[in-house]
């Protein structure tokens, strides 16, 4: 397991500006369970974040777990450095 507290974080952003977090599930890079979660959060939120995941290639699901639902992508990837 890879500890992660981002999702804390972020969540407490949100928080801060008037957001309400209904959820934050922590799930494999498994395309199926991502389209799942996302079928759900999408009946439920104005904004969703993605955090975490295999970045780039195969294993990044990222776009393609909103793409039954015809949305998308504003921005992806984050140019940062490691600490």
């Amino acid at each position: 397991m890879i500890p992660e507290s981002v999702s804390l974080g972020v969540a407490e952003l949100a928080r801060s500006f008037g957001g309400d977090v209904t959820t934050h599930p922590r799930l494999p890079d498994d395309l199926g369970q991502l389209q799942g979660a996302a079928a759900g959060m999408l009946d439920k939120a104005d904004i969703v974040v993605i955090i975490g995941g295999a970045s780039v290639g195969d294993r990044d699901f990222s776009r393609a777990m909103f793409e039954r639902a015809g949305l998308s992508l504003q921005f992806s990837k984050v140019l940062m450095r490691p600490g």
